[in-house]
């Protein structure tokens, strides 16, 4: 630290000589000036390299790992005897996803996975903020990114989808135990590298969401999966509404398998890393014995939807948006006026895509659902589809919060356009999953819902009124030449 301040104080005094040399010579500058710029390099490497050892030292009570990676990766990596951890590690972005982040994920997970390797639990928490800004485990995708992608046509627009829903499905299969630490907001693509986990943990400061709809996107990285097997008809709800699930809500909808006070979290990381030789029981019984320090009892009678459940089920329970609609303004009450609001302002296209999305899923797996999005996502992307650039405009963008939708009603969305969206690309752009199919998410929502989940899904697929489809022989072209 002495040395560091050395170079700065250096640095300065090399600036005020450059300054009087230049006054004379204005080619001087040039050595000083690299000498300043190392010098704040060092200063900033420093105080990176500080926060971030704020991140396991002993004041939060994590040790620190045998190995891990340089402080600027975007996902930062440790790996300890038993455990590794993934830090999502873009804070002043609200964590949000990016490709490398993506790809440096993938590639740790599949290491840690080995049979070869020592590891036997993965965790995954959102780098926490400088200062007061909000705590978020990922807010999502870059979707500014994406949107200049879609709209030059570069590989980013197949490339991040492609392989974030291999990263989702990837971890759905992972035969170790998969800890995410949802301590903060976790909205679209953090619900990604969330949900299929096997181990789920929201805390007091959990906001779950799904708000694509509202910029012309839909509920993917597997919603038309998990969403349909909520209980009822609430994924429906919250796939179309983008209603937020905050703290033991999310627990309660079955989100999150648990739920730990914030204070807890870094103790309760720091357990799981010790263990010596974790396995799926000994990781449940371990965030199961954390959840048991609540001060207050969890009750399933406090979520907070619980008493709209039936009027959710009677009306989300409709095969056409419209009719939702329909029902909403039959019941009248306040929150049915509210919900007609919400679903004023989003995308027309977005409600129609996503609603067949969700009906379709149910019949689907894990594997397949990812496929039918990756076709959905590239049509969405595309430029001559123009809600998703539209909404990241309105919304991120100028800000204006007044999103110019292209059909702008519900009785402008044909199902032509829709069937567009769910048409197979053509064999070599069609998205290529080399793990198997998993149950994924089913097989730990169990541990949140009543006995009664697999009769509740067997009715609502006898029930779903899904008409038979006739094919559009319009390609993509073709369609968009006739709206013209």
């Amino acid at each position: 630290m002495a040395l560091l301040r050395a170079v700065q104080r250096t640095s300065v005094l090399s600036k005020r000589l450059v300054r009087s040399i230049s006054d004379y010579n204005p080619q001087a500058p040039s050595w000083g000036a690299d000498i300043d710029a190392k010098a704040e390099k060092m200063a900033k490497e420093h105080d990176e390299k500080e926060r971030l050892e704020k991140l396991y030292d002993k004041k939060h009570g994590l040790p620190k790992p045998k190995r891990f990676t340089h402080d600027d990766s975007p996902a930062l990596l440790q790996e300890y005897e038993t455990a590794g951890v993934i830090w999502l590690n873009r804070p002043q972005q609200l964590n949000a996803i990016t490709l490398p982040m993506i790809h440096e994920m993938m590639s740790a997970i599949q290491e840690w996975n080995d049979d070869l390797s020592n590891v036997g639990v993965v965790l995954v928490r959102g780098v926490p903020p400088k200062g007061r800004g909000p705590f978020s485990f990922c807010c999502g995708g870059d979707v500014l990114a994406l949107t200049e992608a879609g709209k030059n046509d570069l590989p980013l627009k197949k490339d991040f989808m492609a392989y974030e829903y291999r990263l989702n499905n990837y971890i759905a299969n992972l035969k170790i135990p998969y800890v995410a630490l949802i301590d903060g907001i976790c909205m679209g693509g953090g619900v990604g590298v969330s949900v299929h986990g096997s181990f789920r943990v929201a805390t007091e400061r959990t906001v779950f969401a799904m708000p694509e709809c509202g910029i012309g996107l839909f509920p993917d990285v597997g919603g038309g999966y998990f969403l349909p097997r909520m209980k009822g008809y609430l994924g429906t709800y919250l796939g179309l509404t983008g209603y937020k699930l905050k703290a033991r809500d999310a627990l309660y909808a079955g989100i999150a398998t648990h739920f730990v006070e914030s204070d807890r979290i870094n103790a309760l990381q720091k357990e799981l890393i010790q263990l010596e030789d974790p396995d799926m029981d000994t990781v449940e019984e371990v965030i199961s014995a954390y959840q048991s320090l609540n001060p207050t009892k969890l009750n399933k009678d406090d979520f907070t939807l619980a008493p709209l459940q039936e009027k959710i089920d009677n009306i989300f329970s409709a095969s056409t948006v419209e009719e939702i609609i329909e029902r909403l303004e039959e019941d009248g009450s306040d929150w049915a006026k509210k919900t007609i609001k919400t679903l004023g302002l989003y995308s027309p296209t977005s409600l129609k895509i996503t609603l067949r999305q969700l009906r379709e899923g149910v019949f689907m797996n894990l594997e397949e659902v990812f496929r039918m999005e990756y076709r959905i996502s590239q049509r969405c992307l595309d430029k001559r589809s123009p809600d998703f650039h539209e909404g990241v405009r309105a919304l991120l963008i100028d800000k204006d919060q007044k999103p110019c939708w292209s059909p702008s009603t519900l009785e402008g969305v044909s199902d032509e356009l829709v069937d567009i969206y769910f048409q197979r690309l053509s064999p070599d752009h069609e998205l290529q999953m080399k793990q198997k199919p998993s149950l994924g998410f089913t097989d730990n929502i169990h541990k949140n819902h009543d006995a009664g989940f697999m009769k509740n899904i067997s009715e609502k697929m006898e029930s779903a009124e899904l008409k038979e489809r006739v094919k559009s022989t319009m390609d993509w072209e073709n369609f968009y030449k006739q709206q013209d």
